[in-house]
């Protein structure tokens, strides 16, 4: 079993991950947005 501390640095780790992703998508939507107008 997890200890608190462990599973809120997963928690952390995935919500970096997920950022990172998010965060790419908006760019390339950005990207194609600037190139349409």
């Amino acid at each position: 079993m997890l200890t608190l501390i462990e599973s809120r640095e997963e928690i952390a780790e995935v919500q970096r991950k997920l950022e990172l992703t998010i965060g790419r998508n908006l760019s390339m939507k950005m990207i194609h947005w600037g190139e349409k107008n």
